[in-house]
């Protein structure tokens, strides 16, 4: 890949990745039950300008001293991410996003929103990413950025010009053999990191309804 295409991938990672970030802001701040975030950080993975290859990693997600481990399956447009006995499967192909009780065997079938990820919002956001080297991260080698952007928490902040929004700062890893982001630091103190990262072909069972799970109904009290 040349110079200027990994950087437009970097570029394409980030931008996606605070897009999905912000979405889920309100959740990530009152630390509710199920927080989607980790399927977010996964699906960010996708939107890079070039696809990166199958592959399952452990995701760690750390906020305020709290560390999350989960297991990440990344194969195209299928991603799925296992915490314990809950999983979520995104599938961009199929435009759904099926939450799992794997205790209960039970199932949530909800439609994949692609509001976010299509705002000309998104089109017209500034983003400021500075080169800071290299460093081995999982021993990958992988290229350092710092990037500054304005802030996506809030809607009316998707309007205002970029020199009067608030700014969104954070350290990023890059990994140019993987297409993906190794880490993340910020923002704020959230970080993620991928680990014990092995490339190769995912089972399609992951990504499925496995047989025999009952759909559940969303709860009454569900933020519509």
């Amino acid at each position: 890949m040349l110079p200027g295409d990994r950087f437009r991938s970097v570029r394409a990672l980030v931008v996606m990745l605070c897009c999905l970030l912000a979405a889920a802001g309100d959740a990530l701040a009152q630390d509710a039950p199920g927080l989607p975030v980790e399927l977010l950080l996964a699906a960010a993975l996708q939107e890079s300008a070039r696809a990166p290859q199958p592959f399952n990693a452990t995701l760690h997600l750390a906020r305020d001293g709290v560390v999350r481990t989960m297991a990440l399956h990344v194969d195209g447009p299928k991603v799925r991410v296992q915490h314990g006995a809950t999983a979520q499967v995104e599938r961009q192909d199929l435009g759904r996003l099926w939450l799992f009780d794997v205790k209960k065997q039970t199932f949530l079938d909800l439609p994949l929103s692609r509001d976010t990820l299509a705002s000309p919002a998104l089109l017209r956001q500034e983003c400021t990413i500075t080169p800071q080297g290299e460093e081995m991260v999982d021993g990958r080698r992988s290229l350092k950025y710092h990037v500054r952007m304005p802030n996506r928490f809030y809607e009316p902040e998707l309007l205002r010009p970029a020199d009067e929004a608030r700014q969104v700062e954070m350290t990023v890893w890059h990994s140019p053999e993987l297409g993906v982001l190794l880490r993340r630091e910020g923002p704020g103190n959230a970080t993620m990191t991928l680990a014990d990262i092995i490339p190769g072909p995912q089972s399609m069972e992951l990504f499925q309804v496995p047989e025999g799970y009952r759909r559940a109904s969303l709860p009454a009290n569900f933020a519509k």
